[in-house]
């Protein structure tokens, strides 16, 4: 490990870190939930302290890998949902919800820092690939959710997200982060209770596939 990834890791590390702990202290104060969602009907959570500690490691992983790889200019598209990972991931395990706001501003960055990369790299067919990704898999999400089976529109805008984000990584990105995620997602769901009636949050494990792929990519 070079000087300069070295530094550029304990940067991101710290900076997640504290942006982790940042989001922890609003998550606490609920400010998230809507009026109908009541410590009555959605129990309170607990501290969360993991969300500092996940998003500490995520960026310092994140920013490791792809400047090792000479491919740092790729964090300008991840690094947004990275950021965005654990406040989506604890309120969709709280109240099983992906909020709006949030998965929009996301998208909006992504879109951003993507252009951003073609800008740097001058590779343009990379910005044709997120965009197909994204169309592929919120249409395929999309379908699922007009099916039914409970899965919420929240999760056809993160998995469009998902596949705008590692598109550009190759077409294995994409079908690792989905496969991933689902079978963990699965394997998850069949150690609970049987309950026809239960709901179970799938966000945090497709973000848990998105995080394993794009930890996993070569360029």
């Amino acid at each position: 490990m070079t000087p300069a990834v070295l530094t550029a890791t304990l940067a991101a590390t710290l900076a997640g870190g504290l942006i982790g702990e940042h989001q922890r202290r609003r998550l606490t104060t609920l400010a998230y939930r809507y009026p109908e969602e009541t410590p009555d009907v959605w129990p309170l959570p607990g501290p969360r302290r993991w969300v500092p500690v996940c998003l500490a490691a995520t960026l310092g992983l994140l920013t490791w890998r792809y400047t090792s790889i000479g491919g740092a200019a790729h964090l300008l598209h991840l690094v947004p949902l990275a950021l965005a990972a654990p406040w989506l991931a604890a309120v969709d395990v709280d109240v099983h919800r992906l909020p709006y706001r949030t998965t929009v501003a996301t998208l909006i960055a992504s879109v951003a820092g993507l252009l951003g990369l073609v800008a740097l790299t001058g590779q343009w067919q990379l910005a044709g690939g997120g965009a197909l990704g994204w169309v592929i898999a919120h249409g395929a999400f999309w379908a699922l959710h007009k099916i039914g089976g409970g899965m919420g529109y929240g999760d056809v805008r993160l998995a469009g997200l998902i596949g705008l984000t590692t598109a550009p990584l190759g077409i294995h990105a994409p079908i690792a982060a989905f496969l991933i995620g689902t079978l963990a997602a699965t394997a998850w769901a069949l150690t609970r209770p049987r309950d026809p009636a239960a709901r179970y949050a799938y966000g945090p494990w497709l973000l848990l596939g998105w995080t394993t792929a794009i930890l996993l990519a070569t360029l």
